[in-house]
């Protein structure tokens, strides 16, 4: 009867975790999809000021409102991705406390296991308390030069970020127009005619 109470306290704290995150997901969702929203409406605003301007035939002032509005679209842009980095952050790093979190409980359980279960083991299956150990220490290793990674990773894309944001802010930098493709020529099409019989 003490395991069914036990087992239901251990699912009743993880429906709380899973209700806890879920809940964290949705809010990030919801970040996001104000973001998308407020993006749309600047592109609704940009394609009401580009008709207007497309009536008046003035391609001059057309061009100058396309510039405006890349360059708009850009700071917009950098500050959705500083967002989305920040958010993401957030998220990984409070999986991944979770799941250390986990981890060490089932860490330590098996190594209240393995006490125990070597007391009645026989003699030699030491060794065999020792692999578990190593095991579990190289699991251990493994989790925490992935977190290491992920870290290293989003240092990375931060770092493209601030790339990014420094070619956006740089109003000289401007990109050269591309050269005019030449069209492809024109094959010969040899006519082949079927033979009558």
């Amino acid at each position: 009867m003490a395991n069914q109470k036990e087992f239901m306290e251990w699912q009743k704290d993880r429906a709380k975790e899973l209700f806890a995150l879920s809940h964290k997901l949705l809010e990030t969702a919801k970040q996001f999809s104000e973001h998308q929203a407020t993006e749309i409406k600047a592109s609704m605003e940009h394609a009401k000021s580009y008709a207007k301007q497309a009536a008046t035939n003035d391609v001059n002032k057309l061009k100058a409102l396309q510039e405006q509005f890349a360059e708009e679209a850009s700071a917009r842009m950098v500050a959705y991705q500083k967002k989305v980095k920040a958010l993401l952050k957030a998220m990984e790093n409070e999986a991944a406390d979770e799941a250390e979190k986990h981890l060490n409980k089932a860490r330590n359980a098996m190594e209240t296991w393995l006490k125990e279960a070597s007391k009645n083991l026989p003699a030699g299956a030491d060794k065999f308390t020792d692999v578990v150990r190593d095991i579990a220490a190289a699991g251990d290793k493994v989790m925490k030069e992935g977190r290491k990674m992920a870290k290293q990773a989003a240092e990375a894309a931060e770092q493209g970020i601030e790339n990014l944001e420094k070619m956006v802010k740089q109003p000289g930098a401007k990109k050269a127009a591309p050269a005019a493709k030449k069209a492809p020529a024109k094959k010969a099409v040899k006519k082949t005619t079927a033979r009558r019989r």
